[in-house]
């Protein structure tokens, strides 16, 4: 009987923590941001994929931080000797 309210207690948690791609979907009509894109990465270190979401604007950003970062670095370290 223990065993059966741990796991709906268990149950509940879960159901209430997830959000749905529907509901983040409404979500974003509602606020009015751009596309989510979500893609699975694997953090330095491991070997175990997470789901990683980011709306169009944010890679955009990344991008160019990464472009400009890339750019300000020395010549001797951007070569493969």
């Amino acid at each position: 009987m223990k065993a059966i309210a741990i796991l709906i207690v268990c149950l509940l948690v879960i159901g209430c923590v997830s959000t749905t791609s529907k509901e983040l979907q409404n979500t974003q009509a509602n606020i009015g941001i751009d596309e989510i894109i979500c893609n699975y990465e694997k953090p330095i270190g491991s070997h175990v994929p997470r789901r990683v979401c980011r709306t169009k604007s944010e890679i955009a950003r990344e991008a160019e931080e990464t472009r400009k970062v890339l750019e300000e670095l020395p010549i001797k370290t951007r070569t493969n000797y």
